[in-house]
């Protein structure tokens, strides 16, 4: 009987260790890149407003040289709280499904206004054709805005789409998993009701199986993956996604050593416990 119990222990030992390990990624998943406030928090920690704005300037600094336009052409094209505001635009269309919104039109009419005033100042009377490029010109700096602040504007809806199906996935996983915890549970309840100190040590066991197993995640994710040398689209966006895998495995690792620690002590301590029954017992 005990050796049969003890089978049913361990099979429900593991059945509830991949309950853990699978519930701490559906709310690993749900309080990180699946939450709009911790990329919002992401977003202004790790300065991607302040880098944005700066590859902003560079490639208008790029289209006035070839423009031939002195810099005062290109001065107060887009404010701080323009980009910010755009860029968070962006994020809540991806989690909302909010309208897309942003500064494109402040833009163009600022680019025509302080076009049409280094005109007038200089007295320079441009052709139709010149005037047609000019347009042309001024669509391409709404354009170079638009890309920079739409973070991944070819891919916004794609993107979108795929944070919702997440969700629903994780929705559905959340149940299923929250259920399954609870039969384990009391499972182990009724077959250890007579054995408490068994209990304890079953769970002490699938609580460090769950913390050795996540470390192993973390050890094979930062062994496979160069973190440091990644690149997506642009080196801010770059510098974004290296943060938050960063920080996503660091909650990882903290979180692995955490339950190996108190599964280490449950099982200690059930072990002590048995020890000093069996004692009392003799």
């Amino acid at each position: 009987m005990k050796i049969v119990k003890g089978i049913i222990n361990s099979i429900l030992a593991f059945l509830l260790c991949v309950s853990f390990v699978a519930g701490f990624i559906v709310v690993l998943l749900s309080n990180t890149v699946l939450n709009e406030k911790y990329v919002l928090a992401q977003l202004a920690k790790n300065q991607f407003y302040e880098k944005v704005e700066t590859d902003l300037k560079n490639g208008f600094e790029e289209y006035q040289y070839q423009s031939g336009f002195p810099e005062t052409v290109f001065e107060n094209l887009c404010s701080r709280e323009m980009i910010e505001e755009d860029i968070n635009h962006v994020v809540n269309y991806w989690y909302q499904g909010t309208e897309l919104m942003n500064h494109s039109t402040d833009v163009e009419l600022e680019i025509k206004a302080n076009i049409e005033q280094y005109l007038r100042e200089n007295a320079i009377d441009v052709t139709e054709k010149q005037e047609k490029n000019i347009q042309d010109f001024q669509k391409i700096i709404v354009q170079v805005y638009e890309n920079k602040v739409g973070i991944v504007s070819n891919y916004s809806k794609q993107i979108a789409n795929g944070i919702k199906q997440i969700k629903e996935v994780v929705e559905i996983a959340s149940r299923v998993l929250i259920g399954a915890f609870m039969a384990i549970l009391i499972i182990m309840l009724l077959i250890n009701i007579k054995d408490f100190i068994a209990f304890v040590s079953t769970l002490g066991a699938s609580l460090l199986a769950s913390g050795i197993l996540l470390g192993f995640v973390k050890f094979v994710i930062e062994k496979n993956i160069d973190i440091h040398h990644i690149l997506i689209f642009t080196q801010s966006l770059s510098d974004l996604a290296k943060e938050m895998m960063y920080d996503v495995l660091n909650k990882i690792g903290w979180t692995g050593i955490s339950l190996s620690i108190v599964g280490i002590v449950s099982i200690v301590v059930s072990n002590c416990r048995k020890m000093y029954k069996k004692e009392r017992e003799e």
